[in-house]
């Protein structure tokens, strides 16, 4: 048996055979202006100091409180000798948290507007003492309320029950 194998060598073309192409010479890029542009694209740093805080001033307190209104109260649903006061600012707006302070010849006590509420924000009560006179004025400046005494009223059927007073305060 005879094989014959055959195979066919290609070789690669000669140097002469390859077209050339001729290019333009790259320009030269002056490094300045590289430079320059890298400075534009980096960020500023500001290196003006941060303001240090400063202590934000207390609110004046503004006009004190007139004596708006003063009532009698005459309830057999509310309790004896209840001293009522609403604390009201220009606006007409109740006033939570302000400082009432109640004196009589043998003390002083103070209390809040806003604990109840249900209420009203500016609204504060007392229990008064019946035979003892009371003299009542806010801490934020107001009128002063004196010769506060729990009056005696009557019921339809003619007993006898001790009333309570309603002050009213409003910044004019």
């Amino acid at each position: 048996m005879t094989t014959t194998n055959s195979s066919t060598v290609t070789l690669p073309a000669s140097p002469q055979a390859i077209p050339f192409q001729f290019t333009e010479t790259p320009q030269l890029i002056d490094t300045q202006s590289i430079d320059t542009l890298v400075t534009e694209t980096q960020p500023v740093i500001n290196n003006t100091p941060t303001p240090r805080p400063t202590r934000t001033p207390i609110p004046t307190i503004g006009v004190p409180f007139a004596l708006f209104a003063q009532d009698t109260v005459c309830d057999t649903n509310l309790p004896d000798g209840l001293l009522q006061v609403l604390v009201f600012n220009s606006s007409r707006r109740q006033v939570a948290g302000a400082k009432i302070i109640i004196t009589w010849d043998a003390g002083e006590e103070q209390f809040f507007t806003g604990f109840k509420p249900e209420v009203g924000n500016g609204y504060a009560d007392y229990l008064m003492s019946p035979n003892i006179t009371y003299t009542l004025r806010l801490a934020l400046g107001s009128d002063v309320a004196s010769g506060l005494t729990a009056p005696t009223c009557q019921t339809p059927s003619g007993e006898t029950f001790l009333g309570g007073i309603k002050l009213t305060f409003q910044q004019p």
